[in-house]
């Protein structure tokens, strides 16, 4: 129907959300959360035994900060710092880091949306390390990971293998290494139940160095902004 605020867009009343490890991982983590026609609710994260509360208008948009302890640091690591949105009514969430010349960003998704069954779209940086990671919406959660041939996982996976989360619970792996042929790009992520999932890098040159020193176009492009 035409008033279903959350039918066709990313609103929603329930999100599991994960910050992914950034370089530098010191900066600001903060949610952006707006609704069209207001709202109120809380932001928890279980595993570290966090609650806050917030209330947001119409047509506004909020900031809450997120503890750095909630950041999923280890690779190849199960860790309970899966940070979880409930609002009284239908909001958008966004994830932002802010750290001067490291930051990211992500939209998140509302359990409706999540899947079982993904591929992974991550980045191949030249100096940094290409991840993913997972958060669990339902007990007892089988995730089974087939790491793609230019993976080149923590723990050293190179065939499926299952782990097993708890609601909450994250899960995060990535590159071993950095490495110019190296990216968790189209590795599998299945589940039984749904999951929700984040990729990228945890920090990117642009434009990116191993271009720029193989293209003269670029390098006097590089010249003319210095």
């Amino acid at each position: 129907p035409p008033d279903d605020l959350v039918a066709t867009s990313s609103l929603g009343t329930n999100f599991w959300v994960a910050f992914p490890l950034m370089y530098f991982a010191g900066g600001k983590m903060s949610l952006y959360i707006s609704s069209p026609v207001g709202a109120s609710g809380s932001v928890t994260i279980p595993g570290l035994g966090v609650t806050n509360t917030f209330s947001v208008g119409a047509g506004t948009v909020i900031s809450m900060t997120i503890s750095n302890e909630a950041m999923t640091n280890n690779m190849d690591i199960t860790a309970s710092t899966g940070i979880h949105v409930a609002p009284s009514q239908p909001v958008s969430v966004y994830g932002v880091y802010y750290e001067p010349q490291t930051s990211g960003a992500f939209t998140s998704y509302p359990t409706p949306l999540l899947g079982t069954n993904y591929w992974i779209m991550a980045y191949q940086p030249s100096d940094n390390y290409s991840e993913f990671a997972i958060v669990a919406t339902a007990d007892n959660t089988k995730v089974k990971i087939t790491p793609s041939p230019t993976a080149n996982l923590y723990g050293g996976e190179s065939g499926p293998y299952q782990i097993i989360l708890m609601q909450g619970q994250t899960y995060q792996n990535g590159t071993s290494g950095p490495d110019y042929m190296t990216d968790v790009t189209g590795t599998r992520i299945g589940s039984d139940k749904p999951i929700a999932v984040f990729a990228g890098a945890n920090g990117t040159r642009v434009p990116d160095s191993r271009t720029a020193a193989g293209n003269p176009l670029i390098q006097e492009q590089l010249a003319v902004d210095t």
